[in-house]
């Protein structure tokens, strides 16, 4: 609720999704405050979005978490089950191939040029970015 902005937020979330809980929604998503460059957040595992979970108990409704999550603080946040799943965003945009690049425990790029580029008109830091083949194959005609 960006921007929101309430006198008392955990009683507020608490109630809102205890009422959830009564629909069989697929999922409800919680995104901590994490935005990269712009804000840097709390540690994941101590963020105040971990009081939530356990109120949420419909077992029809997964909780996905977004925020800055890295592959190792995704796995260690399904294990001990504070989320359902994961969603990843940004890393998408600068690694087409991030679910490869992840399961073969290669490097994630980082999207340095974020503040000036994405969302603007054309495919210029937005969609041009190369998998990470097309990256060592352009690393090793260089060296040619």
């Amino acid at each position: 609720m960006q921007g929101m902005k309430d006198s008392d937020p955990k009683a507020l979330y608490t109630y809102v999704l205890s009422r959830l809980n009564k629909y069989n929604l697929s999922y409800i998503q919680l995104t901590e405050p994490v935005w990269g460059m712009w804000l840097p957040g709390p540690p994941h595992t101590t963020s105040k979005l971990n009081d939530y979970r356990p109120l949420l108990n419909n077992p029809a409704t997964k909780v996905m978490l977004t925020g800055g999550y890295t592959a190792d603080i995704a796995e260690e946040a399904l294990k001990t089950g504070r989320g359902d799943l994961i969603g990843f965003g940004r890393d998408f945009i600068t690694n087409p191939d991030l679910v490869q690049r992840i399961r073969f425990g290669k490097p994630i790029a980082q999207y340095e040029n974020a503040a000036k580029g994405y969302y603007t008109p054309g495919k210029e830091w937005y969609s041009d970015y190369p998998t990470w083949e097309e990256q060592e194959s352009a690393n090793f005609l260089s060296k040619l």
